[in-house]
């Protein structure tokens, strides 16, 4: 299971009614299983592949692998997403390798 994420969100007391929640999580990996992204409710995110990582980040869905997977990322790179919950990604990569996800609720 990835260590250190903790996903941080804004109050909405802090946004005018018509913008969105902005919040963030760091994962690090602990191995080089597949590692669902944590569960949270959005409406669109990005993940960045941390630009001081050794090797790629490999996402996609339960099977992912460096064979099947739907993005790849070198260190620093990021993707963007527009789906309902950040768990619906999985991510690959090596031991102590680190991702952030930020997006909007």
């Amino acid at each position: 299971m990835p260590t250190d994420y903790t996903i941080m969100e804004r109050s909405e007391s802090s946004y005018p009614a018509k913008n969105k929640i902005p919040f963030y999580a760091n994962m690090q990996l602990t191995g080089t299983d597949a590692y669902r992204l944590p569960d949270h409710m959005c409406s669109k995110f990005t993940v960045q592949a941390n630009p001081v990582n050794t090797g790629y980040i490999y996402l996609g869905l339960s099977d992912v692998s460096s064979s099947k997977h739907m993005f790849v990322l070198s260190p620093g790179n990021s993707v963007d997403f527009t789906l309902y919950n950040t768990n619906m990604i999985y991510v690959k990569g090596s031991a102590n390798d680190k991702i952030s996800i930020g997006g909007e609720l």
